[in-house]
């Protein structure tokens, strides 16, 4: 109990010697008594009697029992926060942390090179910083700076030994993103050691067109030795099966469309596969020439009522002019030759004789 004083507010709780009736409340007037009986107690009429400490208990305000209550509540909390720290470190490997992740430098030089720090896990060219380190890892040093290394396929790295480990595994501790610090090279470094290398050119539709067209030439090869021949009329091929006596064994045949670029190649390869039951959807959709070259067939615009009767082939092609050579014109050869670049918009609707360049 704490030691009581004068002017202190208490009230009665045992009556040995007789006095107040227990439950009393009064204030204590004087507290130099002899021994064991001290305080003595004066009620609301200022009557008194003599008590000693184990008879009285002191009345505390409710706003102090308060204070003092919510102290003692904080006080303890703190305690116990205290001791749960305590034993989730007990329950943890004796380590040593040299310092917390959010404390690592964002940039680091390194050799030269600027770095900066990611949030991933490693690939190889990055460089690598343990924050943590356990207490048996003798050759790993806290906050050292480590290249990372292709350990069959595995991120390694060599460590203060020379001794090549990986960076992660459980064994370690080591298994997630945050237990590492990576950096990378800054992206400016990154371009002047290691160029982009320019997107691939993607071939243009001339190119593909070639290639198309030679593995048709090379499919309709495959059955020369047969007894197949064609028949060609008005952008249509028709391929004929005969046998030994002369009598049809089998027909199939492609029509180009009227949109489309007629090709004998194409067509004879179309018509031949679609007779011997073959996937010839590689020919069937072809893509169609976007520029001119030697050897095309032109005619004058779709809306001009010449289409398809006035048709030209393509003798030269340059960046200043294309000269045409007239092949058909109703009613006779004509000298309507054409010269310039004027003429360039005419469409193609043949290049069977094409001098496409053939990538080898």
């Amino acid at each position: 109990m704490e030691k009581l004083k004068k002017g202190d507010k208490v009230e009665i709780i045992a009556n040995n010697r007789g006095g107040f009736p227990v439950g009393t409340k009064g204030t204590i007037a004087l507290d130099e008594g002899c021994i064991g009986i001290r305080y003595k107690v004066v009620n609301s009429v200022n009557d008194f009697h003599w008590y000693s400490a184990e008879e009285l208990k002191l009345c505390v305000p409710n706003k102090q029992r308060i204070k003092t209550l919510e102290e003692k509540v904080e006080s303890q909390g703190q305690a116990i926060s205290e001791l749960k720290i305590i034993v989730e470190q007990l329950r943890k490997p004796s380590a040593t942390v040299s310092t917390a992740l959010d404390e690592v430098a964002e940039t680091v030089e390194f050799n030269g090179a600027n770095y900066r720090k990611v949030s991933r896990k490693v690939k190889h060219g990055d460089l690598i910083m343990f924050p943590k380190v356990h207490e048996s890892w003798a050759a790993i040093t806290p906050n050292k700076l480590y290249p990372v290394i292709d350990r069959a396929g595995a991120a390694g790295f060599l460590d203060d030994t020379n001794c090549p480990i990986n960076v992660y595994g459980i064994y370690k501790g080591y298994d997630d993103v945050a237990s590492v610090v990576v950096y990378e090279r800054s992206v400016a470094e990154q371009t002047q050691f290691y160029p982009v290398p320019p997107a691939p050119q993607k071939p243009d539709a001339n190119v593909l067109r070639a290639e198309a067209i030679e593995k048709a030439k090379k499919l309709v090869k495959r059955f020369e030795k047969s007894l197949i021949h064609f028949v060609i009329t008005d952008r249509k091929v028709i391929a004929i099966e005969q046998y030994k006596d002369g009598s049809i064994k089998g027909f199939a045949h492609a029509k180009c469309h009227p949109d489309n670029v007629f090709n004998l190649d194409l067509g004879k390869a179309i018509a031949v596969g679609r007779l011997k039951k073959l996937d010839v959807t590689e020919f069937e959709n072809a893509i169609q020439p976007d520029g001119w070259v030697v050897g095309q067939i032109v005619t004058v615009e779709k809306d001009r009522a010449e289409h398809r009767e006035f048709i030209y082939r393509v003798d030269s092609v340059t960046e200043q002019s294309s000269n045409l050579t007239m092949l058909f014109y109703p009613g006779g050869k004509a000298s309507a030759d054409l010269t310039g670049n004027d003429i360039a918009s005419l469409p193609i609707i043949d290049d069977t004789n094409a001098q496409y360049a053939i990538n080898k």
